[in-house]
């Protein structure tokens, strides 16, 4: 199914940078897919599904992993759902910010290209509940300039 290129300049390009949404070439999805099934799962959690690259690439390789997944934007979804991303697939995906999702537990392997937002885009307040989170679940502390 032809792909349209991302935009590379004005409001199409911004809108995507506003969620660090930049969706991977297949090649590229087809390798961090191999990486997350070389163990064998059979359950996976793709966190930030986009226009559905990952969840196409783990169809290409297992069509019998089972699949969740969470996606910020309901118009990456639309495009996942043009772009050929299996309907059943999808609708194991739940709209919201995987930050702020309930997991299913359950899951064997992550598939994911996550989100590249820069640092000076996301608000404060966030970048402070972020780094809170981030310390409390590693022990360890994130830069408040980390993206």
């Amino acid at each position: 199914m032809a792909r349209d290129p991302l935009p590379r300049s004005g409001v199409a390009r911004e809108e995507l940078r506003r969620h660090g949404q930049f969706w991977p070439p297949d090649w590229l999805a087809d390798g961090r897919v191999g990486c997350s099934l070389a163990g064998g799962a059979r359950t996976v959690l793709e966190p930030s599904v986009g226009a559905g690259a990952l969840l196409r690439a783990i169809r290409r390789a297992s069509p019998d992993v089972r699949i969740a997944g969470c996606e910020i934007d309901p118009d990456a979804l639309v495009q996942a759902r043009e772009w050929g991303t299996n309907p059943t697939d999808i609708a194991h995906v739940w709209l919201g910010d995987f930050m702020d999702a309930d997991i299913p537990h359950g899951q064997q392997a992550i598939a994911a290209n996550p989100p590249y937002a820069r640092h000076h885009r996301i608000p404060f307040a966030r970048k402070v509940d972020l780094v809170t989170r981030s310390c409390r679940i590693t022990g360890g502390r994130v830069d408040g300039r980390a993206g």
